[in-house]
């Protein structure tokens, strides 16, 4: 499901990401923006799963490992191959993470 969101005054990518739950590169990517301004109008997909922000030396095989996913799973999810600190991407269960 798609849904248009008018980027509110001191928006991100990242907090879009969270609040619409959808991640920062698929906002990325379906709009053609790598940062967002007020006033503009983005083109959001909503994703299932748990939304989660990639911490200081995260990988994606360390994710994968904490939440019990393998990273192929990670990766085809959120249409990515890495990730970035500070980046949004949906994990897809609804559970917690494995310590």
């Amino acid at each position: 499901m798609f849904v248009v969101y008018k980027v509110k005054k001191l928006d991100t990518l990242a907090q879009i990401a969270l609040k619409l739950k959808s991640t920062t590169t698929k906002i990325q990517s379906v709009n053609g923006v790598h940062s967002c301004r007020q006033g503009e109008r983005l083109l959001v997909e909503v994703l299932n799963g748990v939304p989660y922000t990639v911490k200081p030396f995260d990988t994606v095989s360390k994710i994968a490992r904490n939440f019990g996913l393998s990273e192929h799973a990670v990766c085809e999810h959120n249409g990515i191959s890495e990730v970035f600190v500070g980046e949004v991407i949906m994990l897809p269960l609804d559970g917690q993470p494995h310590n």
